[in-house]
């Protein structure tokens, strides 16, 4: 069988980061997901999560207010509406 490379670099071969993004119109959320950090936000009502997959896969424990979290997250929401902002520019173009 021939090896799948659905999302691999075959110029660049290695481990890379996983980056996923998502923005559901409808229920007002966004996701943006790096690694094993996923950052969600309700862009109606400014409630957010924050996970991490490696310790939490099940998504049962929210980090937002945990910890030493603030920086990460506010680093994840940062990328998420820049990510957003420069999307919407590209499709008005």
């Amino acid at each position: 069988m021939y090896p799948n490379h659905q999302g691999v670099s075959v110029i660049r071969p290695g481990p890379r980061e996983v980056y996923w993004g998502d923005s559901n119109s409808a229920a007002r959320l966004t996701t943006l997901q790096i690694g094993p950090w996923k950052y969600t936000e309700n862009r109606l009502t400014g409630e957010a999560s924050l996970y991490d997959l490696n310790q939490d896969p099940a998504e049962m424990q929210n980090l937002i207010g945990t910890g030493d979290h603030e920086q990460r997250r506010l680093a994840l929401r940062h990328l998420l509406f820049e990510g957003n902002r420069r999307q919407l520019l590209w499709a008005d173009a």
